[in-house]
């Protein structure tokens, strides 16, 4: 799944959440900008998506690039504390499993559980 996801602001200091990458995909081609799929918007509500990433993104094991990583399995969870996750990423089948029962849960389409997600994790 190469490439890394930022947070930026665009030019009325409106924060979005995006992908870039350098990678050449079959929907990528050369003459590319580098930039990879949709942009998720800020919305300054209780349940901004980009400040939940910023706050998953901050408490993600520095030592481990993956964006997706492992909770801590001491059993021990406090807030205050800067790192949340091992330094193991989730593997792909647990992921895709959590995909599918968030899917399900939020009653979304059929089309989010098709192969088509599956690849864009990829």
């Amino acid at each position: 799944m190469g490439g890394k996801i930022f947070v930026m602001t665009d030019a009325k200091g409106n924060k979005y959440v995006r992908k870039i990458t350098d990678e050449l995909t079959k929907n990528r081609r050369e003459n590319g900008d580098g930039l990879d799929g949709g942009i998720i918007l800020e919305n300054f509500g209780p349940h901004c998506p980009v400040a939940s990433f910023q706050l998953y993104t901050r408490h993600l094991n520095s030592l481990n690039e993956y964006l997706f990583q492992r909770p801590k399995t001491n059993g021990i969870f406090d807030s205050s504390q800067d790192n949340w996750y091992d330094n193991m990423v989730v593997g792909e089948r647990s992921l895709w499993k959590k995909m599918k029962k968030i899917s399900k849960d939020a009653n979304l389409s059929e089309y989010t559980n098709t192969n088509h997600l599956y690849e864009s994790l990829h």
